[in-house]
Formats: C-alpha cells, sequence, structure tokens
C-alpha cells in the first residue's frame, strides 16, 4: 500500500516529501525500519512519526493513503 511522506524542519534537508510503498498491515515501527533502510542519511536524525495531526505509538498500523509527518524536536513559545 502506499503511505505519503512530509518532512519538516531539519528533516526536509534529509529528504522531501514522498511516496513509499509498505506491506499491508505494517505499523509506523515498520515504516520507520523501511525508511530508515532506504534512506540511511535519516539515521543522522532525530525524528518523530505522525498521522495527520496525531502523534500515535509505533504500533499503530498504517493505513493506504495515510500522511505521515517526519518532524524533528520542536519547541513551542
Amino acid at each position: 500500500m502506499k503511505i505519503n511522506i512530509k518532512t519538516f524542519g531539519a528533516v526536509t534537508d534529509l529528504l522531501e516529501d514522498t511516496e513509499i510503498e509498505v506491506n499491508d498491515g505494517a505499523t509506523l515501527r515498520d515504516l520507520k525500519h523501511t525508511l530508515l533502510e532506504q534512506f540511511p542519511q535519516l539515521k543522522q536524525q532525530y525524528f518523530r512519526l505522525g498521522i495527520g495531526a496525531r502523534l500515535p505509538d509505533e504500533e499503530t498500523e498504517l493505513m493506504e493513503g495515510d500522511e505521515v509527518s517526519l518532524m524533528p524536536p520542536f519547541a513551542g513559545g
């Protein structure tokens, strides 16, 4: 299934927005593993994975067409 990847902050310097193929039933953890295999430069950057406006745990199952955000640490003020 296809997942849309949206990047923010310093992660954008390493990877532009893209689409990635994962197996049916894949979780956020599976997606992160796939991303680190396909884009090893991401191993140098800490980031969280979000789906839409949520920051779910890594066991959350992905659905076709999900938009997953790769977000570096951020602070508000």
